[in-house]
């Protein structure tokens, strides 16, 4: 009895599952070695993700679907949003999606422009941020957070100083 007790563990262990891999998954480690990031590595760069998420991601434990997880690992790839959503559900290369390369009529790169809103939480109004988005969308580049951060500043500025007319 006590043999058959120290048993039962062992072959529950035996038996657990694991997620199986998907192909999301596989693109998205596919991305991260791409760019020559450690999982860790990884992590730190998307600023909202731990080691412990990229790897549930990786294994398809865990779908890169929500707007967190997403946007961290834009950040951390460097790459934009709505192209990663397009590879992670193959319907983009990596090639592609590295590159910036499309062939979507009217496809713009807004991933470092929302990279930059999220970083700097709260530093701009909607005003100035619904500026950028069309700004954003009238362009076919995307400038690194940085630029777009200086960009947003000059827009806030801009807004800022203008005096609408009484009624």
């Amino acid at each position: 009895m006590i043999l058959g007790t120290q048993e039962a563990p062992i072959a529950r262990m035996a038996t657990r599952k694991r997620a199986p891999h998907t192909p999301s998954g596989d693109r998205a480690k596919a991305l991260r070695k791409r760019r020559g990031l450690t999982q860790e590595e990884a992590a730190r760069r998307s600023g909202v993700l731990d080691r412990t998420e990229i790897v549930r991601i990786e294994s398809g434990a865990n779908k890169a679907r929500t707007e967190r997880i997403l946007s961290g690992l834009a950040r951390a790839y460097s790459v934009p949003q709505l192209g990663l959503s397009a590879y992670l559900r193959g319907e983009r290369t990596i090639d592609d999606l590295v590159s910036g390369a499309t062939d979507e009529p009217g496809y713009t790169r807004v991933g470092n422009l929302e990279s930059a809103i999220a970083y700097h939480e709260d530093r701009w109004h909607l005003a100035t941020i619904a500026a950028a988005r069309a700004m954003a969308m009238s362009t076919k580049t995307d400038p690194p957070p940085s630029e777009w951060a200086v960009i947003l500043d000059r827009l806030e500025k801009a807004i800022s100083s203008i005096v609408l007319p009484k009624k």
